[in-house]
């Protein structure tokens, strides 16, 4: 930093040395609340991993994800942020612009899947969706994300450090093997699994209205409606980290793209590069909020921690947690007989 017989980085320089301050506290905040939050997030399904559904695999999976960029990815940027230059090794800024990539990839992925099961448990609600069957969406999110990011640097680019940028990332397409490598990204990574989040969401709430308005039957009892309560909690909530994940990483997916079609690259002012990464990492330290606020399992953990066992042990337990039978109507008898199922079936986190 700047001082009594300093010299100013470049990035101090170009920015100021106030800019360079704000964003390294900024990030140190980040890296922070996201390592802890997410590691709380992880413990919290683990210990309560038999009074939790399946639907929390996901959630467990993008805690880690986030946990991953606060410990690997976030400290790297503000080294650079600091150093004003990026003064690791040609392997170092490989593994890390690899796994910016991989990271990005598998939480998109993430959300696209957990869409899918919620959709599934909603309309097939006697029969659960298979561990096996979420097993394999996390493990198909991981896997595309590795290959997909193994062709960016060895096959059809590279990665490289470019001025006034706080981490490593993907050459600027040159040749036709890049443009193959931006448009692939860009489609399989960003614009295909948004279209099927926005498209199954649109199913689901459609399919989830009809079933919920039977449960408002006056004749049904009063745990039936909590469960309409309960579902639309669990709706929201998911609609929530979707749309936090699409504010925060929709503008460095715009940014990139616009900077490999631009002609002339330092007519695009320096200081947008770090901006738009740090809403990228902004998401990882917001979704152990949103689980924390939303989600009434991870409520009493940190209640527990916080030395107020006592009182959250006193409130009856979230639906989605209880393995009771609750009812619906069966719209091929008349009146208002009743189905049972099990209320977990319903309940995706």
């Amino acid at each position: 930093m700047a001082g009594n017989g300093t010299t100013l980085t470049d990035m101090e320089s170009e920015w100021g040395s106030a800019a360079v301050l704000i964003l390294a506290v900024l990030l140190g905040v980040f890296i922070v609340v996201a390592s802890l939050g997410n590691l709380l997030v992880m413990v919290s399904i683990l210990i309560t991993r038999k009074q939790c559904d399946r639907g929390y695999i996901f959630i467990f999976n993008l805690s880690v994800v986030d946990f991953l960029t606060a410990v690997c990815i976030m400290p790297i940027s503000v080294s650079t942020l600091i150093h004003g230059d990026f003064i690791y090794s040609h392997a170092a800024c490989v593994f890390n612009g690899f796994m910016v990539q991989v990271l990005f990839i598998t939480s998109i992925h993430t959300l696209m899947y957990m869409a899918i099961y919620r959709y599934l448990a909603i309309c097939d609600p006697f029969t659960p969706v298979h561990i096996c069957k979420v097993g394999l969406m996390i493990a198909a999110s991981w896997t595309l994300a590795i290959l997909i990011s193994s062709l960016s640097f060895g096959i059809l680019g590279h990665f490289v450090y470019k001025p006034f940028t706080t981490q490593c990332g993907p050459v600027y397409p040159q040749d036709v093997k890049g443009w193959i490598n931006i448009g692939i990204v860009a489609s399989i990574c960003f614009l295909l699994p948004l279209a099927i989040i926005v498209f199954v969401y649109v199913l689901l709430f459609r399919k989830a209205h009809r079933l919920f308005t039977r449960l408002e039957d006056p004749s049904y009892s009063s745990y039936s409606r909590e469960v309409h309560v309960e579902q639309r909690r669990i709706s929201i909530t998911c609609i929530i980290i979707v749309v936090s994940f699409l504010i925060c990483w929709t503008p460095i997916f715009a940014y990139l793209n616009y900077a490999s079609f631009v002609h002339d690259k330092k007519s695009i002012p320096t200081l947008i590069n770090p901006i738009v990464y740090w809403f990228s990492y902004l998401n990882s330290a917001i979704n152990p909020l949103i689980y924390g606020l939303r989600t009434p399992i991870f409520k009493r953990i940190i209640d527990a921690i916080c030395g107020c066992q006592k009182d959250s042990q006193s409130r009856k337990p979230p639906i989605s947690e209880q393995s009771l039978t609750t009812t619906v109507a069966n719209p091929d008898v008349a009146g208002p007989p009743l189905a049972t199922f099990d209320a977990d079936d319903l309940s995706v986190q």
